[in-house]
């Protein structure tokens, strides 16, 4: 199968490439939380209807929303063709599914490159028998793009069906949108597929723009995001078409600008678990909600001082360790007594803080130096041996908080960061480029938070001469080198219309110390509703091997 194909394994936004000067928009949206022969999940509902709530706000002239049961193969065909048929030449037609992907035995021999078809798991799908027809195959959808010619199609898809994560990351609570490949016995399924009925899907799907969630290795997980269970995908996507993509307040979003944007936010949210594979061939236009000005669909971006965390759940193991007692005065904290989704995990046996996502935050059996600019004379710092202490875990943990504020400052409009050559877990000594992009301000500011609360000031450094400024308006690259490393961490980068020189000597004071709280402070003294800014966060896991 062409990889373009392969709608029903990620996440993928899909757009025909004609754009007339005004079109109406025409969606379905599907979400599927319950299975009746599979295990259920807790976020597709959601990611639909904040989907269709997004898809109200862009002023689209008609939603079909199809839940659970609702959401039948008839159902959801028939719903797609009445749309296609109520749409006029140019206007824009999109298809959301949020909910399980899985995989089975090629229909028609030698139709697929892998031998296998890609589908979307229906509320009643059975391998056997009459319900074995409650699936949509990846041909169904090459075929409802090829009968629409005449319209600008658009296919967003929060599901999976493949391969492992690739950190190495302890899953727990996690649930993911995918099923194991599937044996279909007596299959109910009789339609005709793109392969019977001639119909050339990688023809079709060249017209296409495609922005992929994940790549093949890696799985879709429900995250927790404002206390609900989400597919970051969707969650993305809603928010920039609500009008966060509109990256120059311009009242359009473009192609480029949900490339930016929908990329960072996953990153940002999965704290890099998942990559957006995104493949783009044409300019495409979305017109926002001309009603109001194109900067009213912004908000405003708070002040650091607006920003304040939840409490932080977190469940101790053993739960009658003593440690428990100092945690349960600590601000911001709240030790629980169960796994809930969203909850942090203090490991004691394992000297190991684990975040929500599954991932080793921090080994507390070693201690997290994090990143250094790379020099020709670049120290080889010594490994430190740590201990589980209440002193290093309240550092752990003040930073975990400081990352939880900053994000709340990356909704819409911010810088996006990226390791080069790729995201994946970085040992000492390894050299790496970020990357930062999305740059409308000229003057860089950029720390690293160590697993451990080391604070790292990477720029502008006095000693090593930086410029004040920075090009805008593409990539700026910055050499760095891994020093001693084990756990998360985390980029925050700033860019300002003004240079904020107070804060970075107060910063490189600061560098290479543990005190993330007055982090916090000096954001909230730098960073006023007066000060036009962008900020970015990136985490990386970082390992010893």
């Amino acid at each position: 199968m062409h990889i373009l194909l392969k709608i029903a394994l990620t996440t993928v936004f899909v757009m025909m490439m004609a754009h007339p000067a005004w079109c109406d928009i025409h969606a379905l949206v599907v979400g599927i939380n319950e299975y009746k022969h599979f295990g259920k999940l807790d976020g597709a509902v959601n990611d639909a209807r904040d989907l269709a709530d997004a898809l109200h706000k862009l002023r689209a002239k008609k939603v079909i929303t199809l839940l659970d049961q609702q959401a039948s193969r008839d159902a959801i065909l028939g719903a797609w063709k009445t749309l296609a048929n109520e749409a006029k030449a140019g206007d824009i037609l999109i298809f959301s599914y949020a909910g399980h992907g899985s995989q089975s035995k090629e229909r028609i021999p030698g139709s697929e490159e892998d031998g296998l078809d890609e589908f979307y798991v229906l509320t009643h799908f059975n391998p056997n028998g009459p319900d074995s027809r409650e699936r949509i195959l990846d041909d169904d959808i090459a075929e409802m793009i090829h009968n629409a010619p005449h319209l600008q199609t658009m296919v967003i898809s929060d599901s999976c069906h493949s391969g492992t994560m690739t950190r190495g990351t302890k899953k727990g609570l996690l649930k993911y949108r995918r099923l194991p490949q599937q044996s279909i016995t007596n299959d109910a399924m009789t339609e005709e597929t793109t392969a019977t009925r001639g119909i050339d899907e990688s023809a079709a799907m060249q017209r296409a723009v495609s922005f992929s969630a994940v790549s093949d290795r890696e799985e879709v997980p429900e995250i927790t995001i404002d206390a609900k269970q989400r597919g970051a995908m969707s969650w993305a996507m809603a928010n920039g078409l609500r009008g966060a993509a509109d990256l120059n307040r311009d009242g359009q979003i473009t192609q480029q600008e949900l490339k930016s944007y929908v990329n960072e936010k996953i990153r940002t949210v999965t704290d890099g678990i998942q990559h957006p594979q995104i493949k783009t061939r044409n300019a495409i236009h979305l017109t926002l909600n001309t009603d109001r000005p194109a900067s009213a669909v912004h908000r405003n971006k708070p002040a650091m001082a607006e920003t304040r965390s939840a409490e932080l759940p977190l469940l101790v193991k053993p739960d009658h360790h003593p440690v428990i007692t100092a945690l349960s005065k600590q601000a911001g904290i709240k030790v629980v007594d169960s796994r809930l989704p969203g909850t942090w995990l203090l490991d004691v046996a394992n000297n190991s803080l684990v975040s929500p996502l599954g991932d080793v935050h921090y080994d507390f059996s070693r201690i997290s130096r994090g990143f250094v600019r790379a020099t020709p004379d670049t120290p080889s710092d010594p490994v430190f041996v740590g201990t589980l202490s209440m002193t290093e875990l309240t550092h752990a943990l003040n930073k975990v908080m400081l990352v939880e504020r900053i994000k709340q400052l990356d909704q819409e409009n911010g810088l996006a960061l990226a390791l080069l050559p790729d995201d994946r877990h970085y040992t000492k000594g390894a050299a790496v480029t970020l990357r930062l992009s999305n740059l409308q301000y000229p003057y860089l500011t950029l720390i690293n938070l160590g697993a451990d609360g080391t604070i790292n000031f990477l720029y502008p450094k006095s000693k090593l001469n930086d410029t004040v400024d920075i090009p805008i308006n593409k990539p700026y690259d910055l050499s760095l080198t891994v020093a001693p490393p084990f756990g998360a961490d985390h980029f925050v980068a700033i860019a300002s219309k003004t240079v904020l020189k107070p804060l970075h000597g107060e910063l490189e004071a600061l560098d290479g110390g543990r005190d993330v709280r007055k982090i916090g402070q000096l954001f909230e003294q730098y960073l006023t509703p007066s000060v036009e800014y962008q900020i970015g966060v990136h985490g990386v896991f970082t390992g010893l091997k």
